[in-house]
């Protein structure tokens, strides 16, 4: 990062690039905690409702957030060129992400190289501290991959300033990324401590059954109802938390405990659930791989 720049102080203003909620709410905490808790974070690529919930109420451009979900849901219809032209475009207009100091970046990646490459247009280095959770190729145009991978030899691998630092919050991304680009990246495992609570079981005869895009999560659910229903005697009582269904995180600790079905090798959850010291079922280690990768 560039000679004698003061990443400590208070007026610093760092961008967080990113689709993921928790996952640009745990890489500014760390950054917060362990630096400055008054460093300044805008927040681009989130949906408005985690003002609410996570307290993330600082966003730059609405449609950052808006155009990786339009190019996620119809990746054919964002052709590079495209997609570069509506980031420039933000990038013009936004008086924080232009000036901002420090590139936070979490996914998609090509957003954020694009973001570092209109910075170097203007003869800026941007600095990028990258905390991937995705792959790489996240939000990459399917016919143009190999303009990703130009893009990333000129700014992360040939960068003579050394302003990008890459790092992964789990072991399985991390070879991954060393088997594409030859780059061994460090694992940092999330906390969550942005959640701010504890295990306090205020409900114990009640279970969460945390919502899963899984085919089994419905029915799971059933199961335990029809369960219930005939064992009226059993001290346990299931709670599912459904699609468009949010809680607290003070709520969520209330429960005796959380069912957790992973659909991912790598979830927010887990490690937000485990930090809070809230007790876990979860299913054996033969389901969880037909889960994840089913």
């Amino acid at each position: 990062f560039p000679e004698g720049a003061n990443y400590g102080r208070e007026n610093l203003i760092v961008a967080v690039l990113g689709s993921h909620a928790t996952l640009s709410n745990e890489s500014i905490t760390m950054i917060q905690k362990f630096i400055n808790p008054s460093i300044k974070a805008v927040f681009y690529g989130l949906e408005w409702r985690w003002c609410n919930l996570l307290q993330m109420c600082d966003h730059g451009d609405e449609k950052l957030g808006q155009i990786f979900k339009q190019q996620e849901m119809d990746p054919h219809n964002w052709p590079w060129d495209r997609l570069y032209a509506e980031i420039e475009s933000i990038w013009n207009t936004d008086q924080y992400l232009k000036h901002a100091e420090l590139l936070l970046c979490t996914e998609p990646v090509i957003g954020c190289l694009m973001i570092k490459k209109l910075a170097l247009r203007e003869g800026r280095v941007l600095p990028l501290l990258g905390y991937m959770g995705v792959a790489l190729l996240q939000g990459v145009p399917p016919t143009e991959v190999h303009r990703f991978w130009e893009l990333f030899q000129e700014l992360v691998i040939d960068d003579p300033h050394g302003s990008v630092i890459l790092s992964s919050n789990n072991l399985i991304l991390s070879e991954q990324m060393y088997y594409q680009t030859g780059i061994r990246v460090p694992v940092v495992r999330a906390h969550g401590l942005y959640t701010g609570v504890s295990y306090a079981p205020l409900r114990p005869s009640q279970v969460l059954l945390w919502r899963a895009p899984l085919y089994v999560y419905e029915p799971l659910g059933c199961a335990l109802d029809r369960f219930i229903e005939r064992t009226p005697e059993y001290p346990l009582r299931f709670e599912a938390m459904g699609d468009g269904i949010s809680m607290s995180y003070s709520e969520i600790v209330q429960f005796r405990a959380t069912v957790l079905i992973p659909w991912d090798h790598q979830l927010m959850t887990f490690c937000e659930l485990y930090s809070m010291g809230v007790p876990l079922f979860m299913p054996s280690a033969n389901w969880m791989y037909r889960f994840i990768y089913q």
